[in-house]
Parts: structure tokens; sequence; C-alpha cells
């Protein structure tokens, strides 16, 4: 895990195109562990890549 996500936003920016390219309609994340305020980077980028936040899912569970 890393706070630089610059990386990861490229390959989806990438992703996205290609699978527009390719007639994709409908693309969907899930960020990890969720923050009740979500003014994490990580909302922010996927926000900039036109994701939107239907739900918020918290039935996860830590891996230990």
């Amino acid at each position: 895990m890393t706070d630089d996500h610059a990386p990861d936003f490229a390959i989806w920016r990438k992703a996205i195109n290609e699978g527009i390219k390719g007639g994709a309609r409908l693309f969907v994340a899930d960020i990890e562990l969720p923050d009740t305020t979500k003014n994490k980077a990580a909302y922010e980028g996927f926000s900039k890549l036109g994701f939107y936040i239907p739900y918020t899912r918290f039935h996860y569970r830590l891996n230990k």
C-alpha cells in the first residue's frame, strides 16, 4: 500500500480509454476500507475518472 495513487490512476485511465474504444459502457471500481468522510485521495482520483459512489459497502473484513 502507498499514498502515491498516480500510477494506479494512470492504469485506470488507460483501461477505461481502451474499454470505451472496445465498446464498454460500464466500469466498476471498489475502494477497499471505505472512508466515512470520503475525502481521501482515492475518492478524488476516481471522481476525476468519472466514477461516482452509488452506495458504500461496510461489510468487509481485514485479513490478518
